[in-house]
């Protein structure tokens, strides 16, 4: 993934050594080499993942876990053989600048296999590279750093934080606990049932469908939120909207339509409680700037 961030530094960057390169050719001096294209990259502590080669293969113990650490490149979690957990990565097609050069290794420490990225170059815009674990469904994972996120069939705790304007798609999921987060990027949850869930945007749009929740709180500070409830969902929604409107539709005992919670036409704030079910959970729903969507599947 390409954080836009670190394109516009890095095109500024080169214009400035392409000047230096102009100014020392008019006067005849020698430049020196370029480092552009070094990686400057740090040796992992553990076994290298080729791009494109052999895939790091671990057995699984009786509490399978993972830890990810890889920066901007992109990651796919699927579940799979519940004796062994796979660790491979894409071959990028990036060149140059625009390629994540930082070694990604893979190492086991107990029961728990973590893949991390070492340092990668300062010129490097991004990383597009593809990390794609295989893990048993029991398997508990935290992600501390990746750009795209897709994980599907997890059944224990989990924890995932995108980078830049990486998204994040949960799929699937059943388990107590589980954490989403993206600093500049859309989440995604569909099929997801958990005890307690915290997902927050900073600046994206969040949706779900055929969530089954109790407790938590989903919050994006610059996009619309929109939920679908499945059947068993048990929760009293509190939901508010600093710039924005709340619908809400097909959930029984809740009045359809949209709610504003002020007649000040300057005021373009809105909240509203919804019960779904007993109502004995707690899910606080906020956006800074969008419309809240509430809906009840069939």
């Amino acid at each position: 993934m390409i954080s836009r961030s670190q394109l516009i530094a890095v095109l500024v960057a080169l214009e400035v050594v392409i000047a230096g390169e102009m100014v020392l050719a008019i006067r005849g001096d020698q430049p020196a080499e370029w480092s552009v294209w070094q990686s400057g990259a740090v040796a992992a502590s553990g076994p290298n993942l080729a791009e494109g080669g052999a895939h790091q293969i671990f057995a699984a113990g009786a509490h399978p876990a993972v830890t990810v650490n890889i920066g901007y490149a992109d990651l796919t979690i699927r579940t799979g053989d519940a004796s062994q957990i796979d660790v491979s990565v894409s071959k990028s097609s990036d060149f140059g600048i625009f390629r994540g050069n930082g070694p990604i290794s893979a190492t086991k420490d107990g029961d728990t296999v973590r893949v991390e990225a070492a340092g990668a170059s300062h010129w490097s815009a991004g990383d597009n590279r593809m990390v794609t674990l295989v893990v048993p469904p029991n398997t508990r994972v935290t992600v501390d750093k990746a750009g795209d996120i897709k994980a599907q069939g997890l059944r224990a705790d989990a924890s995932f934080q995108s980078v830049g304007n990486g998204s994040i798609t949960i799929e699937d999921y059943d388990s107590h606990n589980l954490t989403v987060a993206a600093s500049d990027g859309r989440i995604t949850l569909q099929r997801v049932s958990a005890n307690h869930l915290d997902a927050t945007s900073s600046d994206g749009r969040i949706e779900g469908t055929g969530l089954l929740l109790r407790d938590g709180n989903i919050e994006s500070d610059d996009g619309r939120v929109s939920l679908g409830f499945a059947a068993g969902t048990n929760a009293l929604v509190s939901a508010e909207t600093s710039d924005g409107k709340i619908r809400v539709s097909g959930i029984p005992g809740a009045s359809n339509g949209t709610a504003k919670s002020n007649d000040d036409d300057d005021d373009d704030s809105s909240s509203r409680s919804v019960r779904i079910g007993a109502g004995e959970g707690r899910l606080d729903v906020r956006s800074s700037d969008g419309n809240i969507y509430l809906n009840q599947e069939n």
